[in-house]
């Protein structure tokens, strides 16, 4: 008898018929009507048995691979056999001064310590949030006053949890009872009995380095209900615990996102018995908070751990760790000194865009150098490179059919400008993101089904902000071609002796750029400055100023420097730390019908 092939579909009505077929083919059972009898419908019950069992399998082994598992717990487990662990949630720091000014009456030592018994609060939108510090601190009495310098303060409560080791010949697990713990401030440590003082601290497996049969080293995991566990090694791995130690786990219960932008943190509690507690501020606000990772985060992150192996060498290996250490960072790039503009030998550059704002503080940077540095191959040194901003501004003429619309043109304009700004964060507002301009006018004509068509004009935007009353250069590259007569450069004032509240702006001829005055009485009135302060390159893009010295500027963040393109097609090819991000946003709307009444 020939071999009869089953069929490749899991389909029912395929599964069905391939059984119908077999039978049919089946010298035992020939005389058989499979179409009409009862027998058919256990040939029913045999396909919908095969489909079901295929869907599991289907499941069950998608859970098993890292790209596909949909189940949070099932990618938690894989990230963690690649040796990453998922990140939970992360405290907020808020950096200070902290003095503690003693009453005259008062008994004052020598010397006093900040401890993580003292309390501190601040209150974000309603919501309380809890300061304390990582470490102690110690500070001397000098003019009658106590300093601590630079205290990290972390937002959280600590929660101490100890275990009784209760087996000599398996590995115990020992389960966190709270899932918003921050792994990164937690301190385990055993003592030998449990009338015993003397606590030995072990430390958390990161590399090979860390294993051996003497080494105090623990090992941290997340089981499948989402709650840290910690299990300790067999004289083998690590050292091994004995029966009747007891486990000792500090950890800091944070709020994790909701702990970042507080604001005016205070003392509610005494220091070393002085309650006159004054904080004094580093930084204007917070930040470093964050949420458990997602799913799509720890896909990505545990591939890019297992390749680094805790150690900075690579590119990619940087933008890893520097996720791992700095939860807030949104987008990072990184890249060699060598491939830096200009070269800088012996540096690994390393740009990133935080959640909360466009670029990192000095208080951020410091913060991030010091965490890389600790992860540092030979004698390289990472160096923070602040992103380079292209503002996109949009002015786009709409041709719309009013019959097709619910909305009124005042509710249109509203929602394609709410598109356009979710178009940027979702499309452009990351590392190597590209704007195609053909993209973005096919993205204009799908906002809304009355829309026809569109006609959009693009424009760019640099902003600087120059020191006052000084000489400085700046170079502003486009990467495209620019228009001659585009450049327009307003809100500063410049040292114009007679002529105070007359508008002053930069503009281009020739390839050279000037300053030019204007009356705002009579915008005819305009007088040209002989000097030029700065130079254009229109086929490369690239504008200079070397001679610009304003004596005050309007906005806080600085100076709009505006240019357009002379290309018909203005899409924009990102450099390695650009960030690309749409600005203004001009809507005008029109139609061949006539408005209903």
């Amino acid at each position: 008898m020939p071999t009869m092939r089953m069929t490749d579909s899991y389909d029912y009505d395929d599964l069905l018929l391939s059984l119908q077929t077999f039978m049919r083919n089946t010298d035992a059972f020939r005389d058989v009507n499979w179409d009409g009898s009862a027998a058919k419908a256990l040939l029913r019950v045999l396909a919908y048995n095969t489909q079901l069992q295929q869907i599991s399998n289907g499941m069950l082994f998608s859970e098993l691979d890292i790209n596909n598992a949909q189940i949070k717990r099932n990618v938690d487990s894989i990230a963690t056999t690649l040796g990453y662990l998922p990140k939970g949630k992360r405290a907020a720091s808020y950096k200070a001064d902290i003095v503690v000014t003693p009453r005259p009456d008062q008994v004052m030592p020598t010397k006093i310590v900040l401890d993580r018994n003292a309390k501190f609060f601040a209150a974000r939108d309603g919501v309380a949030l809890n300061f304390t510090v990582p470490v102690e601190y110690e500070a001397t009495l000098e003019d009658g006053k106590y300093v601590f310098k630079e205290v990290e303060l972390i937002q959280g409560q600590w929660i101490v949890t100890s275990f009784p080791v209760q087996s000599e010949y398996s590995v115990e697990s020992f389960v966190i009872p709270n899932k918003n713990i921050d792994t990164t401030h937690m301190k385990v440590g055993v003592l030998e009995s449990r009338t015993s003082n003397n606590l030995e601290v072990y430390k958390r497996f990161e590399t090979i380095y860390d294993l051996g049969s003497k080494e105090a080293t623990y090992f941290l995991t997340v089981n499948k209900d989402g709650y840290y566990k910690v299990e300790f090694g067999d004289d083998r791995l690590s050292k091994k615990l004995s029966l009747g130690n007891v486990v000792v786990i500090q950890s800091l219960v944070t709020d994790g996102d909701i702990g970042n932008n507080a604001v005016d943190v205070s003392c509610i509690s005494s220091v070393a018995g002085f309650y006159a507690v004054e904080v004094f501020p580093y930084q204007k606000y917070s930040f470093g908070g964050s949420d458990e990772e997602s799913i799509d985060s720890v896909r990505r992150a545990a591939v890019l751990s297992f390749s680094s192996q805790g150690s900075a060498v690579s590119d990619s290996d940087y933008v890893a760790i520097t996720k791992e250490i700095f939860p807030e960072a949104g987008s990072v790039v990184s890249w060699g000194g060598e491939y830096n503009d200009p070269p800088m030998f012996g540096y690994q550059m390393v740009s990133v865009i935080p959640r909360n704002s466009d670029i990192l503080n000095d208080v951020q940077k410091q913060y991030l150098v010091e965490g890389l540095r600790k992860r540092n191959v030979g004698s390289i040194s990472p160096i923070i490179v602040d992103p380079e901003f292209t503002y996109i501004n949009i002015e786009t003429d709409v041709l719309f059919a009013i019959s097709k619309s619910v909305l009124s043109e005042q509710s249109l304009r509203v929602k394609l400008t709410t598109a356009l700004k979710k178009y940027s964060s979702d499309k452009l507002e990351f590392f190597g993101s590209d704007f195609i301009y053909s993209s973005l006018v096919s993205f204009i004509n799908s906002v809304d089904p009355s829309f026809i068509g569109n006609v959009t004009n693009i424009s760019y935007t640099k902003r600087f902000n120059p020191t006052l009353n000084v000489f400085t250069n700046h170079t502003f590259k486009f990467g495209v071609p620019l228009k001659p007569g585009s450049l327009l450069v307003s809100g500063f004032t410049v040292l114009d002796i007679g002529y105070s509240g007359y508008i002053h702006q930069l503009f281009d001829s020739n390839g050279l750029v000037y300053v030019r005055r204007i009356d705002p009485e009579d915008p005819t009135n305009i007088y040209n400055f002989p000097a030029e302060v700065g130079t254009i390159d229109y086929e490369k893009g690239i504008v200079g100023l070397n001679k610009f010295k304003p004596i005050s500027i309007a906005k806080d963040y600085g100076i709009d420097l505006k240019v357009y393109p002379s290309n018909i097609d203005p899409s924009l090819y990102n450099s390695r730390h650009s960030i690309i991000k749409i600005n203004d946003v001009t809507v005008n709307l029109s139609s061949r019908e006539s408005k209903k009444d």
